[in-house]
């Protein structure tokens, strides 16, 4: 929620500011006739800042998350997310100096400080608790914790810039920046003093730690030793990592640009205005941080213990009963007990009996739950390109309200992903399979916004904007094909990436 927090006055600021610049240049002068700032070299001013500005962002971003991924290497997940908010108050702060100051220097200065965002920003804090979430969470219960936590981040997201925008009418330009301020001073004490200590993997260690790149090299197709039932073992080059994270990204285009193209598509073909518009973001936004917190949890573990069910206990196979060993039936008054449950019952005179059900090891039981992981992230991916693709057809209002609220229930593929590729790697590789989910994400929203952003346009020339919701739902159909191969984890050893 801090983090989203100036999200909207950080823009709105660049526009008052380059304005005010404008203006006090010598020859520019306001004829007095509608907005002021409404002018195109001004504008054209704005929209080169907040380039500039999102480039910052981005770079530092991905830094970040290679930082972020060795410092909780080192010292630890608590100590990371210590660094992603400490560093982020002293960029709140020093963006309230550059309000406080205003024109071309406060531009400068609110640039300058996106540099902070390369020790500690809002993408290390994501890797942070997702980590916490591995650590602290059972293999039962860390899919359905991922998507719990990402349906949180999403409902602060939305919380925090409706309550930013509220802030700025009430208080001025200045107070979403202060109120930012003072939550992640907040966030930082309450981290230091409630957060447990997860000790590093590598810490004290000795063994060979993981370099810089170790995010993404996780994904290079590994050669793995694979023991079979037998005892024997055999040598393979193990494919599910790679073609994971290639699923992920392709998702990650499909998925991406469908609430910006929703937002577009209403204003430009339907005719929304800026309240309409963005109360049906609001919805899509509300509606998946429901889903991924209160739903998303329930199903994984729903479906999990139906496939482990349905494997353990076939329809035909029934319980086998011991035999019992009568005896009197005035000796028998506690059948609880272990050594009176096959004492006859002193009313029915049949005995009591303990039935010898089948028992799923441990290992079986972590494989049937992955299978399930795994079977849930393609038919999400798969009904995420049915949802999208209808939305093609859309013709009147209501309909983008209706996709507004039925999409969101197709966004389980995120936390699903993870919660699969951590069944593949060991203890040592969660914190760089996080980093390298995240950055596979990042990256991918990046291509996302460059390919659709032509891709529209080029749709809209030919007035079929609407296909542009078949387009991606085309996409999530190719995310679909590349998960298909991927097969449930089993006993291997990896020995290492890219070995022959």
């Amino acid at each position: 929620m801090t983090y989203s927090f100036t999200q909207a006055s950080l823009t709105y600021s660049f526009r008052v500011f380059t304005c005010d610049a404008y203006y006090e240049e010598e020859g520019h002068e306001w004829n007095g006739v509608g907005d002021r700032c409404d002018a195109g070299p001004v504008l054209n001013r704005v929209a080169k800042s907040v380039s500039l500005m999102g480039a910052l962002i981005t770079g530092s971003m991905f830094f970040n998350l290679f930082l972020t991924t060795w410092f909780i290497d080192r010292f630890g997940i608590k100590a990371a997310l210590f660094q992603q908010t400490i560093w982020g108050a002293f960029r709140n702060l020093c963006q309230i100096y550059a309000i406080s100051i205003g024109g071309s220097r406060g531009i400068w200065i609110i640039q300058f400080t996106q540099l902070f965002n390369l020790i500690g920003g809002a993408g290390g804090s994501q890797l942070a608790a997702n980590a916490y979430i591995d650590a602290l969470s059972s293999e039962e219960e860390r899919t359905g914790n991922f998507g719990r936590i990402s349906g949180v981040f999403m409902l602060g997201a939305g919380i925090g810039s409706t309550i930013g925008g509220l802030a700025e009418q009430w208080g001025g330009l200045i107070r979403p920046f202060q109120c930012a301020f003072f939550l992640l001073v907040f966030c930082t004490v309450y981290g230091f003093l409630f957060l447990p200590y997860v000790p590093p993997a590598h810490g004290a260690s000795k063994t060979k730690r993981p370099g810089m790149l170790a995010p993404l090299a996780v994904f290079i197709p590994r050669t793995v030793t694979i023991t079979t039932p037998e005892g024997s073992t055999t040598t393979k080059k193990d494919y599910n990592v790679f073609l994971l994270g290639l699923g992920t990204f392709v998702s990650v285009l499909a998925t991406w640009y469908v609430q910006t193209a929703l937002q577009l598509i209403s204003q430009n073909v339907f005719g929304f205005k800026p309240d309409a518009s963005g109360f049906m973001i609001t919805t899509t936004q509300l509606t998946r941080a429901f889903f991924l917190t209160v739903c998303f949890p329930r199903i994984i573990r729903w479906g999990r213990r139906w496939v482990a069910s349905a494997d353990s206990a076939p329809p035909s196979e029934t319980p086998t009963p011991r035999p019992s060993s009568p005896v009197p039936a005035a000796e028998h008054h506690h059948p609880e007990l272990l050594e009176q449950a096959e004492i006859p019952d002193p009313i029915t005179g049949e005995p009591h009996v303990e039935l010898e059900l089948p028992a799923v090891e441990a290992a079986d039981s972590k494989r049937l739950a992955s299978a399930f992981d795994l079977y849930f992230l393609r038919g999400s991916i798969l009904l995420d390109s049915l949802l999208t693709g209808s939305v093609t057809f859309a013709t009147e209002r209501w309909h983008l309200y209706a996709a507004a609220f039925i999409l969101p229930f197709a966004s389980g593929t995120s936390p699903a992903a993870r919660g699969v590729i951590m069944d593949f790697v060991g203890n040592d590789l969660r914190a760089e399979v996080l980093s390298g989910i995240a950055l596979i994400e990042k990256i991918a929203q990046v291509v996302t916004i460059s390919m659709f952003g032509v891709v529209l346009p080029i749709l809209a020339d030919i007035e079929r904007p609407m296909w542009i919701f078949a387009v991606d739902a085309a996409v999530a159909v190719v995310a679909w094909l590349i998960l298909l191969p991927v097969q449930t984890p089993k006993k291997v050893q990896l020995r290492g990436a890219g070995s022959a």
